[in-house]
């Protein structure tokens, strides 16, 4: 057994001698009476502490637990500095809290481990995000440094043309020595190598808005590099080139994090399989590599086994940093290594130490919890940990396989309503893939360097078929994706959490969990969701969703931007406001923003029932809808001018819709829209879709109203400022990505509507306050604001009605409870 250190027990009693150098005397008067009226000194006090119960509780739990938490604490909460580049105020409270804990006599280890990492959390929370820069409509030349990860993309397989293009985020921009305060993000054509930290100088020739595409090649160029992150993005670029030079894309997705190489449709098949993390690079790629490393090591003879191991560990940094350094990589790879170099001296890390480093390490990169990124991660390695921990079954693959599961979709919960039940299985029967994909990536860049790198290609081929192909055959599988239950997201994160304890072999704590599970939906079903006029953040295209106890209505549902039409986006807004099927959905018109998303959730089951006019029943796009409606057996119901519909709380009134019938005239599609008037438990919204001049002109009615929607998702036309004024709406709102046009601004202007809040997705979403009166009311707020939700009124003496009863109404002729003919 060797010798203790000599500096081991350095600083143990450095306070003793610091006192009794500095004044003599001062041990014996610091005494205090104790319980039996003797003097104790001071040092004798700090000794009964360190011999009480308390201290040895502390000093017994793992060295990094304490600290990790304390870090965590502290990045919860921001100190504002004077600038993001100069925390000169979280500095100084660092300095003065460590001196602080340096002259207190007592159990200055405890504070050591608590206080000082707090303080350093503090210093590491993140800052608020940086708002989009408000650059001038190209061309305009900047200067900014890079910010992000330059990622690559390449446009889908097979085209003759490739669109190789690599996106960067700049910030510290600069507009002729002039200072721009904000990010903005930017596509460059081909093959570029660039990396964090470099200065570069960019002309952006034509658009607006915070994603500007560079046009030509020739439009930037690099003024000054970057630090080693800068290296480590210039080796993964060429690395990249070097692997699609043999069309090796799965390799640059799985080996250096570049999902964008892969076609969009298989991107989005990974995401609904519940495969999508094999495409991000975390613990599971570099579990792999490390394997592979012990597996060599294994069947070496020390010292050499202890060589690999520590060249192992060294390489999985490499690896991470490589592949982007994303937190997760990072994680991953500083736990490996540790296990790696801990097995050279015969150690094993614990499961507690591995969660206390792995939440250390998402804390110092800034992405802490409650962030979902580092929330899932944390909580699929800890489900991997209770499901192969216990002494009751043997370790599998398969038991590691639930645990991760069950424990990322306790935490998934909170972010996404969509399950895949076959993702543990289908990831085990990929992992084999996944790993001869990493290990030839591997292999392909070392024969590189001897040009012989074609060799390989056979072997890539067989493993594009089979990650290519498998996705596919899960996801035709049923409840491929399974939408959760609308019981509250408490009660599903609690079924999770006993599901994975019925994994870990556990009964008694899984039904335990399950009985609070049902706790947390009783008290989900005894309060329902209160009526809601929301306009849904699908980015480019139109939904407005009508939320009520005993009816859900859902006019337009489109996101051309999205793979799926905006799909995934509705469901995930239905879910969230506590349903998982729309009563009846209108349509306004054919355009494909204003449908897109139609198909999938037909498919998918989540529309009873479709409403929608002559025009579109004889469309080409409305009779292939039609023909999929009827083959799922979704209600058609078809309206005209006049008509009245009741769909539980909300009373419909079709103000216009165009004839199709001769001798009409020929109205473009954007005219062929049909007017709705909504008249729900709070409120009235008038919902035009694209209706231009002409059909703006016979829709009009007596105001005033509560809500109105801004026809052509806010472009400017004649006579819109006469059709609103007529209206007299409460509030606008408009379901457009970007700004309003300027015409449109300054017709709106004499009418005092000064804001529009409209869909876009964004981070920062001011929401909406009420008066004292109960009105919803929106602050004044910038062109554009991100205010989604549109709370109806619920004062029944502010409620204030423009349709007016008809008698001899048509009759919704066809339709079925909860839809019914007014009378």
């Amino acid at each position: 057994m060797h010798p203790p250190h000599p500096h081991r027990y350095r600083f143990r009693g450095w306070w003793r001698v610091v006192s009794t150098t500095l004044e003599p005397d001062r041990r014996s008067t610091l005494e205090e009476i104790n319980d039996k009226g003797m003097a104790v000194p001071a040092v004798d006090r700090q000794r009964s502490f360190r011999q009480s119960r308390w201290h040895d509780s502390l000093t017994a739990s793992p060295p990094l637990l304490l600290p990790a938490v304390a870090l965590w604490c502290g990045t919860c909460f921001w100190i504002p500095t004077a600038g993001n580049d100069s925390p000169t105020s979280a500095l100084l409270l660092l300095i003065l809290g460590t001196g602080l804990v340096s002259l207190i006599p007592g159990p200055r280890f405890i504070l050591l481990r608590l206080l000082l990492p707090f303080l350093l959390g503090m210093l590491l929370a993140p800052l608020p995000p940086q708002e989009a820069a408000k650059l001038p409509a190209g061309p305009v030349q900047i200067e900014g440094k890079i910010s992000s990860v330059p990622r690559r993309s390449t446009g889908r397989k097979g085209r003759p043309l490739p669109d190789e293009r690599t996106t960067v985020k700049l910030q510290q921009l600069r507009i002729r020595d002039n200072r721009v305060e904000g990010t903005v993000t930017i596509s460059i054509p081909g093959s570029v190598t660039v990396g964090r930290g470099d200065q570069i100088q960019v002309l952006l020739a034509a658009g607006s808005g915070p994603f500007r595409k560079v046009a030509r090649a020739s439009h930037w160029q690099v003024i000054s590099t970057g630090n080693l992150l800068s290296l480590f993005d210039r080796l993964r670029l060429k690395a990249l080139d070097r692997l699609l030079a043999i069309d090796a894309r799965w390799g640059c997705a799985l080996l250096l994090g570049e999902r964008g190489v892969l076609d969009p449709e298989t991107r989005w098949v990974m995401k609904r399989t519940g495969l999508g993390h094999l495409l991000a690079v975390s613990g599971l790629h570099i579990g792999i590599c490390l394997g592979f490393f012990l597996l060599c090591a294994r069947h070496c003879v020390p010292p050499w086994s202890h060589r690999v191991r520590c060249l192992g560990a060294v390489l999985l940094v490499g690896q991470a940093l490589l592949s982007g350094a994303d937190p997760p990589a990072i994680r991953a790879a500083i736990t490996g290594g540790l296990m790696a170099v801990g097995m050279v001296e015969g150690r094993n890390v614990s499961a507690t130490q591995c969660l206390a480093l792995a939440l250390l390490i998402w804390c110092a990169m800034g992405q802490a919890p409650p962030r979902a990124s580092a929330t899932i991660s944390l909580s699929a390695v800890i489900g991997i940990y209770v499901a192969t921990g216990t002494c009751n079954f043997p370790r599998s693959s398969l038991r590691a396989s639930l645990g991760a599961f069950f424990g990322a979709h306790a935490a998934l919960a909170w972010w996404s309503p969509e399950l895949c039940p076959f993702s543990p299985l289908s990831t085990l029967l990929l992992l084999p893939a996944v790993a001869a994909t990493i290990l030839l990536g591997a292999l392909t860049l070392a024969l590189s360097f001897i040009h012989i790198e074609q060799i390989t290609r056979p072997g890539w081929d067989v493993l594009s078929f089979i990650l290519d192909g498998l996705p596919p055959l899960v996801d035709r599988l049923p409840w491929s994706p399974w939408i959760l239950p609308t019981i509250g997201v408490p009660a599903i994160s609690l079924i999770m959490i006993g599901l994975l304890w019925i994994s870990a072999g556990k009964p008694r704590l899984a039904s335990g969990t399950l009985l609070l599970a049902l706790l947390a939906m009783s008290i989900h079903c005894a309060f329902p969701t209160p009526p809601t006029i929301t306009l849904l953040p699908t980015g480019r295209g139109q939904s407005v969703l009508f939320q009520a106890p005993g009816g859900t209505l859902l006019f337009d549902a489109s996101a051309t931007d999205q793979l799926d039409g905006g799909a995934s986006l509705i469901r995930k807004s239905l879910w969230n406001h506590g349903s998982s099927r729309i009563d009846w959905l209108f349509i306004s018109h054919s355009h494909l923003d204003h449908y897109s998303a139609v198909p999938e959730l037909i498919e998918t089951g989540s529309i009873a029932g479709i409403i929608i006019d002559e025009c579109f029943c004889n469309h080409p796009a409305g009779i292939a809808l039609l023909r999929i409606a009827n083959r799922h057996r979704v209600r058609i119901h078809t309206v005209k001018t006049g008509d009245r519909l009741t769909i539980g709380p909300w009373k419909v009134r079709i103000v216009s819709a165009a004839d199709p019938t001769p001798p009409a005239p020929r109205l473009s599609i954007n005219d062929q829209s049909v007017v709705v008037a909504i008249r729900g438990p709070g409120g009235t919204a008038v919902l035009p879709g694209d209706a231009e001049a002409a059909r703006l002109a016979a829709s009009r009615g007596s105001g005033p109203v509560d809500l109105v929607l801004l026809p052509h998702h806010g472009s400017p036309m004649q006579g819109l400022a006469a059709w609103i004024s007529v209206l007299a709406p409460e509030q606008s709102f408009v379901a457009r990505p970007g700004a309003l046009p300027r015409a449109t601004t300054a017709a709106l202007g004499p009418l005092g509507i000064d804001s529009v809040p409209g869909n876009r997705r964004a981070a920062n979403r001011q929401p909406a306050t009420r008066t004292k009166q109960g009105l919803p009311f929106f602050p004044p707020l910038s062109m554009m604001p991100t205010a989604l939700a549109l709370p109806m009124r619920t004062l029944e003496g502010w409620r204030r009605w423009w349709i007016r009863h008809h008698s001899g109404s048509a009759p919704c002729t066809g339709s079925a409870r909860p839809m019914a003919a007014c009378t």
